[in-house]
């Protein structure tokens, strides 16, 4: 186990927006098809710990978690059940966060005008 890397949380906060929490991320190989990671609180369990984009995505469940830490797998699991995985509101934020992360999307204006 080990926390995520700086350049990592660096590019989790250019592709957010937000500051990046503390988190470590240990390598969890045994995963269905299709799933590569998972945040249980700032744990986050990966198929390929070194994939940047990958950590953003979990990264961005662990600031939801930290927003409604007693509730949040709560209301996860409810919207789930209600509108299904790939609509969740919370995978549709992971997702988009990831996508920036890895440069298939670009950042929102308001992201990138603020550091210029």
């Amino acid at each position: 186990m080990k926390r995520v890397p700086h350049e990592h949380c660096a590019a989790f906060t250019r592709a957010s927006g937000l500051p990046a929490p503390w988190a470590v991320v240990q390598y969890w190989p045994w995963w269905f098809d299709g799933f590569r990671g998972m945040a249980l609180g700032p744990l986050i369990l990966a198929k390929d710990p070194d994939d940047a984009a990958l950590l953003c995505h979990e990264l961005m469940h662990v600031v939801q978690f930290r927003t409604h830490p007693w509730t949040f797998w709560l209301h996860y699991m409810a919207e789930t059940c209600r509108v299904g995985y790939h609509r969740n509101r919370y995978e549709i934020a992971a997702r988009a966060v990831q996508l920036r992360a890895s440069g298939a999307v670009p950042a929102p204006a308001a992201l990138t005008e603020s550091r210029a």
